[in-house]
């Protein structure tokens, strides 16, 4: 879905609106899509994403050693 799927979506609303870049909104799927697909070619997400929301995303970070991380998580 973040390879191919999520990149197709991107262009095709693009293309119908006339627009340069999208305001992209993730829940659970949809974040962990965004999240390869910025893993994988943030470049191509950079130049068509104005905002990324993500929303409830399928992972967590609770078991995470970091203190930072930790005190954001609460």
């Amino acid at each position: 879905m973040g390879q191919f799927d999520l990149p197709a979506f991107i262009d095709h609303i693009l293309e119908r609106t006339g627009k340069e870049k999208l305001t992209y909104i993730g829940h659970s799927m949809g974040t962990t899509n965004m999240i390869y697909g910025l893993a994988t070619n943030e470049d191509y997400y950079k130049d068509r994403i104005n905002l990324n929301v993500q929303l409830a995303p399928v992972g967590n970070l609770n078991n995470t050693k970091s203190l930072f991380l930790k005190y954001i998580v609460k």
